[in-house]
């Protein structure tokens, strides 16, 4: 059965540029706790250096084990 996700996360932001007809560099960025940070960072940074004119940036968190995100509410 295909699927718009892959399990492997480091595709989906090409996948969701693909999906939503986006062009130019789609880049993943896994800094832990500050990858919105990072991404925009970046994008800021490129755009002062006149390598684009605009950027797009999401971020996400997701927990992939219950306990954990029980234990940093400290439910657990």
């Amino acid at each position: 059965e295909e699927s718009l996700f892959t399990m492997d996360g480091s595709l989906a932001h090409m996948e969701l540029a693909f999906f939503f007809g986006l062009t130019g560099p789609s880049v993943a960025i896994d800094s832990l706790c500050s990858s919105s940070m990072c991404a925009l960072f970046f994008a800021l940074q490129g755009m002062k250096l006149g390598e684009t004119v605009g950027s797009l940036i999401a971020g996400s968190q997701f927990w992939s084990v219950p306990q954990a995100s029980k234990m940093r509410e400290g439910i657990i």
